[in-house]
């Protein structure tokens, strides 16, 4: 924009290099602080920010009066200020021309206020640059209505921004310059600036009489033709009533006639009236089939998004299962290889072991054979030399003895070969056995193991908890340490009184016994080593998880312990969480949704152990009431289980889920404030372990369920 061709009268200069946010601060300045439509000097000075003597100098260049104390079209100024600005594009010029005149900032103009734009932007201009003359009312509506036009739009709607800008574009043809918006609205006429007090000269105000007085004559023939009209009205009206009086049959026929031209225009009021509603029916039609396509593209647009965010979750799920699986079958690969080379290596050892056997007995076969062949050479060589009948007859005797020797030296090594490899297999099997109950052994082992590590003196990591915000509201209030613990108990559902002072004298030694502190213990800790765990536990219980925060407890009282380690789980465990997961998708649809979990909880056919599966492995409520807080701990566990809030659950999620349970318990949904709907477990003060508020681990009873 700008006024590029021309001069810009002082101090409307200062204008054309007004940085563009400046000449949008006037803008926003005059719409949002809510001045009047005609301002003087002094608001036209606070909506320019600019001092006193500038406002007066605007003030008596754009008003009527050409003094410094006249009332000036606000409207005018701002307009001018954005079309004098260099720094505007032609379109930004005349988006925030629009602005100014979208009184009620709908985005869209009617056809008066279009043509205030173009009265008051031109009448601005031509005080600003002191050149053509000013415009007439009637041009700048055939002006607004050749835009609508133009536009397509019918008169009396509006236009919108999009269609403004279109048509400054098309209008001006490319010079949107101040002299261009001029000229192009036919006010450039040559003339020279006319100064404003020009406007109060003797020759306008003789201007202005002559014109009041031809109004005064105009008023006079108007009133003189009223008068003749009615005098001849009256003369007719007389004339009929004559005519009526003789000619009774043709005044009928002319108020039916009249009647039928009242019939007549009715029905053409009517007629303009219902096309008007028709018109106004149809433009209604179209605005909402106009909102109606805007929303449903949003909405369209929405969903794409939508669909394409949760694809790409869950994409990243898919990769993330295809990673655990992976991961986890090359465990079980590794695993399985591992142990068939033990068993090919057993196998190997117990083949050496049999071959070896069967190599001494064939060698010990072999040397039997070898002596029983030398000695039937020896007794062929005594055959060969003569003798007697006798001799003859024993020698045959003792040839057969031997046979018969010999036949069970081999059958007898043939029986110790077979009873040596039938031992060699039991071996076997018994070492098949062996490892397996090792490997049973181990596995309980570990479980103990990781029991232990989840727990600290038979509490588990909630009790714990519950404990010590007992003993910190309690510890400042005056009790006695038997008190204390006597609260610490009752905190979790155990029942313990203070004991009485006996009521007989007792021995010193006994009495001493009885009131040491060290004597007073809870859950297998004397009162100083439990003071000594919770001032650990208030240290670190804002830095560690649960886990870790045991280990430093128990490190606390000389306990070495270490975190269990992360394993993937068990292909039992996996079939288990799939058919937990499987009851719990009512649907089939191969995810769980928040209402299927509550109908399951609901359902009064549901299966006793299946719901108790439901409370161990997830930790769920057996009910869901918003009284009892039962509402509460569901929505903690529920907010955790739908990592990607797409108010579903895919069976990777529930297995992570299930996961972080056995890990590390339900300490983090407590922590965001999810309500406990049992009790807090009880401890035995027999064996100091207490039950899990869960159902789940430790030597005591669980809390009665809400």
């Amino acid at each position: 924009m700008g006024a590029k061709g021309s001069r810009v009268r002082e101090p409307f200069d200062q204008f054309t290099t007004w940085p563009k946010e400046r000449a949008l601060g006037t803008v926003d300045e005059y719409k949002f602080k809510d001045y009047d439509f005609g301002i003087d000097a002094a608001n036209a000075a606070m909506l320019l920010r600019v001092d006193l003597k500038t406002g007066e100098k605007v003030a008596t260049l754009l008003s009527r009066k050409g003094e410094p104390t006249g009332i000036i079209n606000a409207l005018s100024l701002v307009a001018g200020v954005i079309l004098l600005n260099e720094s505007f594009t032609s379109s930004e010029a005349a988006g925030a021309v629009f602005d100014v005149f979208d009184f009620d900032n709908s985005g869209e103009i009617s056809m008066d206020e279009m043509t205030i734009l173009m009265l008051s932007a031109c009448r601005g201009l031509k005080s600003m640059l002191a050149v053509g003359r000013d415009p007439h009312d009637d041009d700048m509506e055939r002006s607004t209505m050749g835009a609508f036009d133009q536009l397509g739009k019918t008169y009396g709607t509006y236009i919108s921004r999009v269609d403004f800008l279109k048509w400054t574009r098309v209008h001006f043809k490319g010079d949107s310059s101040a002299l261009a918006v001029m000229n192009r609205f036919n006010l450039l006429d040559g003339a020279a600036p006319r100064p404003a007090a020009e406007w109060h000269s003797p020759e306008r105000q003789n201007a202005e009489q002559a014109q009041a007085e031809i109004a005064r004559q105009m008023a006079e023939l108007e009133a003189e033709a009223v008068t003749e009209a009615r005098e001849a009205v009256a003369k007719a009206a007389a004339g009929l009533r004559a005519a009526a009086a003789a000619e009774d049959e043709e005044m009928e026929q002319l108020r039916l006639e009249a009647e039928a031209v009242e019939q007549a225009r009715q029905e053409a009021v009517e007629a303009a009236a219902k096309a008007a509603e028709e018109e106004a029916e149809r433009q209604r039609v179209e605005e909402e089939e106009a909102l109606a396509a805007k929303l449903a593209e949003e909405e369209a647009r929405r969903l794409e998004e939508e669909i394409a965010a949760r694809a790409a979750a869950d994409a990243a799920a898919a990769a993330a299962a295809k990673e655990k699986a992976e991961a986890a079958a090359k465990e079980a690969a590794w695993k399985s290889k591992q142990r068939r080379e033990e068993e090919e290596a057993l196998a190997a050892a117990l083949q050496r072991q049999l071959e070896e056997a069967t190599a001494a007995a064939a060698k010990e076969l072999e040397e039997e054979e070898a002596a029983a062949e030398a000695l039937a050479a020896e007794e062929r060589a005594e055959e060969a030399t003569p003798c007697g009948d006798d001799g003859e007859e024993e020698k045959e005797q003792q040839n057969a003895a031997t046979i018969l020797q010999n036949k069970q030296r081999q059958k007898l090594a043939k029986a110790k070969v077979a009873a040596k490899k039938e031992e060699k297999e039991q071996q076997n099997a018994a070492t098949v056995l062996q490892n397996k109950q090792r490997q049973k052994l181990a596995k309980a082992k570990v479980a103990a193991k990781k029991e232990e590590l989840l727990s600290f003196a038979g509490m588990d990591v909630d009790s714990f908890k519950t404990v010590v915000a007992e003993y910190n509201a309690k510890k400042d209030k005056g009790m006695s340490d038997a008190e204390l613990l006597v609260a610490l108990k009752n905190s979790v559902g155990v029942a313990a009184t203070v004991p009485a002072p006996p009521a007989v004298q007792v021995a010193p030694a006994l009495a001493a016994k009885a009131s040491d502190p060290a004597e007073l213990n809870f859950a297998g800790l004397d009162l100083a080593g439990f003071k000594t765990v919770v001032a650990e536990y208030n240290a670190k219980k804002d830095e560690l998880d649960d886990v870790a925060l045991l280990v430093a407890l128990k490190a606390a009282v000389g306990v070495v312990s270490t975190a269990p380690a992360e394993g993937p789980a068990s292909s039992e465990e996996l079939s288990l969480w799939r058919m937990i997961f499987e009851k719990l998708d009512r649907d089939h649809s191969g995810s769980v949704e928040r209402i299927e979990v509550t109908q399951t909880l609901r359902d009064p056919e549901l299966d006793p152990e299946f719901a108790a599966l439901l409370h161990s492995e997830l930790g769920l409520p057996d009910h869901v009431r918003r009284e009892d807080g039962t509402r509460d701990l569901f929505d903690a566990i529920w907010n955790k289980m739908d990592v990607n809030r797409d108010q579903s659950v895919s069976f990777e999620e529930f297995t992570a889920f299930v996961r972080k349970v056995k890990r590390g318990g339900l300490a983090d949904v407590e922590r965001e404030g999810a309500t406990k709907w049992e009790s807090a477990p009880v401890v035995d003060e027999r064996t100091g372990r207490g039950g899990d508020w869960r159902g789940g681990r430790g030597g005591g009873g669980g809390g009665e369920r809400g």
